[in-house]
C-alpha cells in the first residue's frame, strides 16, 4: 500500500511496511505513529515532488480542496508509478472525492 501525503513543499509518497496490515487494526494505528522511530518503521519515504513555486503549491492546493486531480500531482504520480503498480497497489489519500 502507499500513501500519498501534500505537504506546503510538495508531494510524498511513501510506501507501508507489511503491505498496509496494520490497517487491519484502527487501534493499532496510533501506536505505530506515536514515536518518530516507529514511524519511521511503518512508512518508507518513496518519492517527494516538489512545487517549484509558490504559484505551482497554490494550484495544488486548490485542485485538491476541489476534490480534483490537479495536472502536477498526475504527472508525480505517473512518473514515480509503473502501469504495473497502478494496477497492483492501493493508493491512500487524505481526500475520499480523490480515490473516486
Amino acid at each position: 500500500m502507499l500513501v500519498l501525503f501534500e505537504t506546503p513543499a510538495g508531494y510524498a509518497l511513501f510506501k507501508m511496511a507489511h503491505g498496509g496490515k496494520l490497517l487491519e487494526n484502527a487501534d493499532d494505528v496510533y501506536k505505530e505513529f506515536d514515536t518518530a522511530e516507529r514511524a519511521t518503521k511503518a512508512l518508507k519515504l518513496r518519492a517527494f515532488g516538489k512545487f517549484e513555486n509558490t504559484t505551482e503549491a497554490l494550484s495544488a492546493v486548490t485542485a485538491l480542496v476541489e476534490g480534483k486531480l490537479g495536472k502536477d500531482l498526475k504527472k508525480f504520480l505517473s512518473k514515480e508509478l509503473s502501469e504495473k503498480e497502478i494496477k497492483k497497489e492501493q493508493l491512500m489519500v487524505a481526500d475520499s472525492k480523490l480515490g473516486v
